[in-house]
């Protein structure tokens, strides 16, 4: 068969029927006709055949075959189960006569001669045809059956009539016979010929039995049901047939192996077999009596018989949608059982002798049984025969490998191969073979050739691995011949690695086969990659220094740390570091000591110097650690404002729209580790809590200069989780129930206790909350603030400070003998104590102004309200005016006091200075230096103060006086007219205008006047009197006075600036008497309610009081 012209109804036609063999005699023209018809009808209709009263799992249909009688037709015991087809299965006799008479003179002899033979020969199935439609008449037909019934009497039921050719039902009749006869030569047969497989399988074990002769037979044997149209029946033979041989060489190590597997190797291989040429062989010959040429046929007989399957269900209407493709694929995992069993039989009988000619087999097989598929379909884009594709381009490439290496070690046999190559016919892979075994270089193009389509289809197929072994072999033979290998095909990525067991072998095959690409100065992934695979799979030490050569090199470059889970070949972190986190102690408390004890199993391979572990905790609940131990079903909260923690439901702190600030808190406890080795490291955390909160274990971090990795794969006992509570340490103040005095020193006595151990030194600062507190040092000089050095504590110790302290006087405490609320904060392990004492002015200071003629007296009044021990000693006083200008020399004020001055409790001491400044509001700066008698060790106290007084430049004073309007009256009455008298004084002794304005409460008093012009002489002197009248009786306030500059404009007077004046009779009160009834003048209020005069006589009263 030629291979372009291969299709598939060329191969599924190029099986040949065996046809049942009917033969015939006697003389009629007219059976030609039946003939047609009998053909014609068992080639159409599937018949049952019953065995043992039992069906026929098939059904089958007889090609029949019509033939003249020869006496070799007849079945006898001389007939072997080979020629069985070549046997008639049933014999017939014609006869066609007039009558009867024409019967006995013409037919007779010839029949019974027939008979004769027939008869003498055993399990013959023979009928007599008898036409009568020659015969005049009805009487004249009776009289030829009945006297043909007369010479056959014993055997009626193989005499049929057929009348005419019209008459269906004699020939309905007649084919029943036919099929009754044929079914009982069928079984005949099928029982002798089982019974002669079975006698010979039963010799199995004899050393003389012959394996291909039962091949043979059992290979017949199947074609003949394959001929009977039981195609898969015949498939399951030649199956078992396959399974059988396969056996035989699996179990040919065993002592109870059959002794004939040895007459397989002294069979050679003289043929050359392929599928293409055992197409059209329809019976296996004596020259293929070898292993390799049985499976080859049953290969090709199976895919005969695969294909004439599938045309035949493509026929149906419910042929499947994946038929080609299933095809397809059967032929494959065929091609590839076949190739296995081929190369399993020369390694388990240690054929050497005939593998190159399978090699070479194998590669003509791979590529006629993917021809024959792609007839089908395209099988490279099959999702469902990938791995098959795959090893059977795999088997191709190990065949030209090994036929590569054989020829190399043995090149005498190259000769032998070529001949046998040049056998014909001749394919396109045999012609490729035989340049290829001519020449090694073109049989290096060749191997590239496959190994490129190999690699394709293994990387398809998702075979990473195999990809690489296929490489390295191939690698491996170019460089035994000292050819270049092409390093451009080789593609070590990280899915290849990750398919790779880690084992000391594949870090040799690897080093081996990308040595040229290991020793480039490239620092790409995929090396790195490479180099940390074999450094996991060996200790190497030179791949270590490479690996870490690299690495430093790609840090500088990147300028960060190169991540171990980049170049890493699997993503589960176990593969690299296992960390094991012992139990501790998960409540801690602020300022105690924190130890970890974990263990690092280390699976990198190599060591890692100088190692940064660090524990990374996170306030989240919802870190990966956290959710992984079910840590989310409560969460620790801190109130800052009260210092404890609670733990809440998270389905309620989801609710809320603030959350703690310790939830976004992180918690770092590191060590250094000076070499992480490979294997199991003991590792100890210790750090002091610092923070509070809850804090989940994040991850864990291991890093170099170099290198780092994280993971949250940490195996702990228990949810690693760190509960960080406040501090039970305190510092509290012993005699804070007491009174401090503020101005001297005072001593406190602070109390600090460490409710767990602290084994270093710590610091305590005190700082002031509120300004003017003082500190006295070992140097008895005063600080701002203190630090002491605390030794370390035991667990439960406390400990009582003396500090001094001085509270500064000045105007704010200084105004009242009050206790007054003053603060200190104290800084310790971290947290702050906020100490609030109460304190009492040893000195209350008050003071006032006097105004003279011509000056201002202030008068600063000292008096000792606290203090029953305590004598003050005031050595100077020092007031000044606290200039705007700094670049001005202030001016200081004239001390009337005498120094130094003593004070006791109560006791009252005046200091008084003259004013050198009038003005309003003036800044005064006044400074005390005092010191306490008697007092160990004697220290300085000062008093520094800004004061602002009001020392007005006063050029005018009043006096006003009430005068009643009545004649001889000496008081106001109520209702009655009076005169408010104004009496003015102008120091400057000059004349001038002023304008008076009074004002005055409507409930008290009537302004009749309100303003009046007064004109000042030249003596400085002025009077005016305005009327008002008294509301109310009782002692009134004097009416407001004030008074403004005067201008004219013609006629119109316009009030100038305010003027302030000295009033002498400021603050003082007039009695009014109550108003008289039987006075004229008594007409003032009547209209007004007596709820009204009530209201107002209140008022007045309240006022007094």
């Amino acid at each position: 068969m030629d291979r372009d012209s291969l299709d598939l109804n060329v191969l599924s036609k190029s099986f040949v029927k065996n046809c049942v063999l009917i033969s015939h005699a006697g003389v009629d023209q007219s059976f030609s006709v039946y003939q047609h018809a009998l053909i014609s009808y068992f080639s159409r209709n599937s018949l049952v055949w019953k065995i043992n009263n039992k069906p026929f799992p098939h059904r089958l249909v007889f090609p029949l075959k019509f033939v003249p009688y020869e006496d070799k037709l007849c079945f006898g015991p001389q007939i072997s189960p080979t020629e069985i087809t070549k046997i008639a299965f049933l014999h017939i006799f014609n006869i066609n006569v007039t009558s009867a008479d024409d019967y006995r003179q013409n037919v007779r002899h010839n029949v019974s001669d027939w008979f004769a033979k027939l008869n003498s020969k055993s399990d013959v199935q023979w009928i007599i045809v008898i036409n009568t439609n020659r015969a005049k008449d009805r009487k004249t037909k009776q009289s030829i059956m009945e006297k043909i019934k007369t010479d056959f009497a014993k055997f009626t039921n193989r005499l049929f009539e057929l009348p005419d050719t019209s008459d269906q039902t004699a020939f309905q009749s007649f084919v029943q016979g036919i099929q009754s006869f044929l079914f009982q030569h069928l079984t005949l047969v099928m029982d002798i010929w089982d019974k002669a497989l079975k006698s010979q399988y039963e010799k199995k074990k004899q050393h003389s039995w012959d394996v291909f002769s039962y091949f043979q037979s059992m290979t017949e044997y199947g074609r003949l049901f394959w001929s009977f149209g039981a195609v898969e029946y015949s498939m399951s033979i030649f199956d078992d047939m396959e399974k059988l041989l396969h056996d035989f060489v699996v179990r040919s190590g065993d002592s109870e192996s059959p002794k004939w597997l040895a007459q397989l190797l002294n069979t050679k291989i003289d043929d050359r077999p392929s599928l293409i040429s055992n197409f059209q062989v329809q019976r296996i010959e004596k020259r293929a009596a070898h292993y390799l040429g049985m499976r080859n046929y049953l290969f090709s007989q199976q895919i005969i018989m695969s294909i004439y399957l599938y045309q035949q269900k493509m026929k149906s209407n419910d042929a499947a949608p994946s038929l080609r493709s299933d095809c397809a694929v059967g032929i494959m995992q065929r091609a590839l059982i076949t190739i296995e069993a081929v190369k399993e039989f020369n390694n388990l009988m240690n054929n050497k002798r005939d593998i190159p000619k399978t090699c070479c087999w194998t590669w003509w097989t791979v590529s006629e049984s993917l021809q024959i598929c792609q007839l089908l379909c395209d099988v490279s884009h099959l999702n469902v025969a990938p791995v098959i594709l795959a090893r059977l381009h795999l088997a191709r490439f190990d065949a030209l490998l090994s036929l590569a290496k054989l020829l190399k070690l043995n090149p005498e046999d190259k000769s032998g191969l070529t001949e046998w190559l040049q056998i014909k016919p001749l394919t396109l892979e045999s012609r490729i073979l035989n340049s290829a075994v001519g020449s090694m270089d073109q049989m290096c193009v060749e191997m590239e050739k496959v190994h490129d389509i190999c690699i394709n289809a293994l990387a398809h197929a998702d075979r990473q691995r195999f990809v690489l072994n296929v490489t390295h072999q191939f690698f491996g033979f170019l460089r035994s011949i000292n050819s270049k290998c092409p390093i451009s095909k080789l593609s070590i990525s990280k899915p290849i690695l990750q398919t790779m067991p880690i084992q000391p072998s594949t870090a040799q095959m690897l080093k081996s086969l990308c040595s040229e690409i290991l020793e480039e100065s490239k620092n790409s992934d995929d090396i790195l990659n490479l180099l940390f695979f074999i450094s996991q799979c060996e200790m190497d030490e030179k791949i270590n220094e490479k690996l870490m050569e690299k690495l430093r090199k790609k840090a500088e470059d990147d300028g960060r740390p190169v991540d171990l889970s980049t170049i890493a070949i699997t993503d589960d972190s176990n593969h690299m570091f296992s960390i094991i986190i012992e139990s501790f102690e998960a409540v801690q408390t602020t300022d105690s000591i924190l130890e970890i004890r974990s263990i690092i199993d280390s699976k990198i391979g190599f060591s890692l110097e100088n190692a940064k572990i660090e524990l990374h905790f996170s306030g989240d609940s919802g870190s990966s650690i956290a959710q992984q131990s079910n840590l989310s079903v409560l969460s620790l909260q801190h109130e800052k404002k009260e210092n404890i923690c609670r733990l809440v439901s998270e389905l309620k702190l989801s609710k809320t729209s603030q959350t703690s600030e310790n939830s976004t808190k992180n918690l770092q406890i590191s060590t250094i580790s000076p070499i992480l080795k490979p294997g199991k490291n003991e590792i100890l955390f210790r750090t002091d809590i610092t923070k509070i909160g809850c804090f989940i274990l994040e991850k864990v971090r291991i890093s170099t200069d170099f290198l780092e990795f994280s993971t949250s794969d940490v195996v702990t006992r228990r949810p690693a989780a760190l509960y960080c509570i406040a501090t039970p340490h305190s510092v509290t103040v012993a005699n804070d129930g007491q009174h401090f005095y503020a101005g001297v020193m005072q001593e406190l006595e602070i109390d600090v206790e460490a409710k767990c151990e602290i084994p270093k030194e710590t610091h305590l600062e005190i700082e002031p909350s509120t300004p003017n507190f003082q500190f006295l040092d070992d140097s008895q000089e005063w600080k701002n603030s203190m630090k002491m050095a605390l030794l370390p504590f035991e667990s439960m110790e406390k400990r009582r400070f003396r500090v001094r302290i001085w509270l500064k006087i000045d105007s704010t405490i200084c105004e009242s003998a009050a206790v007054q609320k003053r603060a200190l904060l104290i800084k310790w392990m971290d947290r702050k104590y906020n100490i609030s004492l109460h304190f009492v002015p040893v000195m209350v200071i008050n003071s006032k102004t006097s105004m003279l003629t011509t000056d201002i007296l202030l008068e600063v009044e000292l008096n000792r309200a606290a203090g029953p021990n305590i004598t003050t000693v005031i050595d100077s006083a020092h007031l000044s005016i606290e200039s705007i200008d700094s670049s001005n020399h202030p001016e200081v004020a004239t001390p009337l006091s005498q120094f130094p001055m003593e004070a006791d409790l109560l006791s009252v001491s005046n200091l008084i200075w003259k004013l050198p400044l009038k003005g309003s509001l003036v800044k005064h700066r006044l400074h005390l230096d005092y010191t306490v008698k008697n007092q160990d060790p004697p220290l300085k106290y000062t008093f520094d103060d800004i004061v602002e007084l009001t020392v007005p430049d006063v050029q005018f004073e009043i006096c006003t006086q009430v005068l009643s309007q009545q004649p001889g009256a000496q008081l106001c009455r109520a209702t009655s007219p009076c005169h408010f008298v104004i009496s003015i004084r102008f120091l400057k002794e000059s004349s001038c205008s002023l304008l008076i304005v009074l004002d005055a409460d409507d409930r008290m008093w009537t302004l009749v006047e309100r303003t009046k012009m007064v004109t000042v002489k030249d003596s400085g002197l002025g009077q005016l009197a305005l009327t008002i009248i008294p509301v109310v009786a009782g002692f009134l306030p004097f009416p407001n006075v004030s008074i403004y500059e005067c201008h004219f404009a013609s006629d119109t007077i316009i009030p100038g600036k305010d003027i302030l004046f000295f009033n002498r009779t400021a603050g003082k009160q007039i009695r009014v008497l109550s108003p008289n009834n039987n006075s004229e003048n008594n007409n003032f209020g009547k209209d007004e309610p007596a709820r009204g005069s009530n209201r107002i006589k209140k008022t007045i009263e309240k006022l007094f009081d």
